[in-house]
């Protein structure tokens, strides 16, 4: 420990060290066969086979801090005791593990790139290593859910984030005491919330929750109503990436309207990325939806998991078989998909009396909210 304190005073005023580094040095011990940049390379391991192996140490880091003085501050990670945090560690990767699972098996989240925030894993981390059963039932299910969308749509983590990790903390308490947590913040997930902070790029929390949120559906492919779409988190980081399709092309649309109402994620689909390069690519709609329903004899169930209706969205007119006196309709298009996903996301939130104000998410990108390592 005397070592741990001069090497971190000595490096104050030269390379600077980061609190996993410090934390590493600072609670090796040989005697127990402790070293937690080996212990942490094992978690990220076993994260990397769930798919969440993009998860970063620092995160980690936080998680075992809450579960151990419910506080995920630099001072506090740095004041943690080290026979403490070796007693302890078990019981934060079961948490951490268990947080993931839950994230895959119920909300439907299949890789650790699509997560709104990273930081959102240290409070679930918390919850599942103080909930006695390894999948939370009844209100602690439903409430649980509340605080997952809660989080990710009101851009709770964009600033002061170990204020709100600390607050959140003590929110996860409540759900394990079996009461409804209160919240100094409304959601109102209505289709306007959707509508105005759509703006499609992959580093916004609330475009990932709304990511979050498709993919948990479980899309299917295109031609195949059978075959769940794959996602890894190779192919979630751009926003160019083939997994993203514009339902609509960005092309056949930019003559005619704004750039932020046709990249936006109402327009955004989750798809296979061969099909997107060969298949899809500029085309109307119209044209090569039919191409598809020609092999695909469920592709109005197959669109319901992309939370389209194939014949009332604006895509075919009467004449194909659709509602409405034109085809390829955008605007039909967007506010149809609005109503959809607003529906989908006020199923998972509980109303109370506050969300009636409405929320206007704080929309920094979210790299700018995460705590430095």
């Amino acid at each position: 420990d005397i070592a741990t304190e001069i090497f971190t005073r000595i490096n104050v005023s030269g390379v600077p060290l980061t609190v996993f580094e410090i934390m590493v040095a600072k609670t090796f011990d040989a005697e127990r066969d402790f070293d937690l940049s080996e212990k942490t390379k094992d978690v990220l391991v076993k994260l990397d086979d769930k798919g969440y192996g993009t998860v970063r140490e620092i995160v980690i880091l936080q998680a075992v801090s809450a579960i151990m003085v419910k506080e995920t501050r630099k001072r506090n990670i740095l004041d943690l005791d080290k026979q403490a945090f070796i007693d302890i560690w078990p019981k934060a990767e079961t948490g951490i593990l268990r947080a993931v699972d839950y994230l895959k098996s119920t909300l439907g989240v299949p890789v650790s790139e699509l997560l709104p925030y990273q930081s959102i894993l240290v409070p679930l981390a918390y919850f599942f290593a103080n909930n006695k059963r390894a999948t939370p039932s009844g209100n602690k299910a439903r409430r649980l859910l509340d605080y997952f969308w809660r989080t990710s749509l009101a851009g709770h983590y964009s600033q002061s984030l170990d204020t709100r990790l600390a607050q959140d903390i003590r929110r996860i308490d409540d759900i394990l005491a079996g009461k409804l947590p209160s919240y100094d913040y409304p959601v109102d997930p209505g289709p306007d919330l959707v509508a105005q902070n759509g703006e499609f790029k992959t580093n916004r929390a609330f475009v990932k929750g709304i990511l979050c949120l498709l993919a948990g559906i479980g899309p299917r492919r295109f031609d195949n109503h059978e075959t769940r779409i794959n996602v890894s988190n190779d192919g979630l980081i751009r926003a160019n990436s083939r997994n993203y399709h514009h339902f609509f092309p960005k092309k056949r649309l930019e003559d005619d309207f704004h750039a932020s109402y046709v990249n936006h994620i109402v327009n955004i689909t989750i798809v296979d990325a061969e099909l997107n390069k060969t298949r899809i690519q500029a085309k109307a709609p119209s044209e090569y939806m039919a191409e598809f329903a020609s092999e695909n004899e469920k592709i109005s169930a197959t669109m319901k998991t992309h939370l389209i209706d194939i014949k009332n969205d604006g895509i075919w007119n009467e004449r194909f078989g659709g509602s409405g006196s034109s085809k390829d309709d955008y605007e039909r298009f967007f506010e149809r998909r609005c109503d959809r996903i607003s529906a989908e996301l006020k199923k998972r939130i509980i109303a109370q009396p506050m969300d009636a104000r409405g929320q206007s998410p704080n929309t920094e990108d979210l790299e700018s909210s995460e705590i430095p390592e």
